[in-house]
């Protein structure tokens, strides 16, 4: 997850403010939409899944949620864990669905 870590390196006050204004909801969106691309592109591209049952896209948008909703409880608790420690608490609860 070092790609993880290095957009909340670069971008995690500027997550705080986005995050935090009154537009924050559309951001996130816009957020868990660009984050769907980057999990397609470097999480699951390449994976054989194990649950075909599920559709395509529920693992994409399970991820991305969590990665959103991480991110969240970062910013919230104001961002005690490096961006290393988050990419690897993230890492460890996505293990299962990939």
């Amino acid at each position: 997850m070092p790609r993880a870590a290095a957009i909340l390196r670069e971008h995690g006050r500027t997550m705080i403010i986005l995050l935090t204004c009154e537009s924050g909801e559309l951001f996130q969106r816009c957020f868990h939409q660009y984050f769907n691309a980057l999990v397609t592109l470097h999480i699951l591209s390449g994976s054989v899944r194990q649950n075909t049952t599920l559709p395509d896209d529920f693992p994409i948008n399970h991820i991305s949620g969590s990665f959103v909703n991480m991110v969240r409880w970062w910013l919230k608790n104001d961002m005690k864990q490096s961006p290393e420690e988050i990419a690897e608490y993230f890492a460890t609860v996505i293990q299962p669905v990939v």
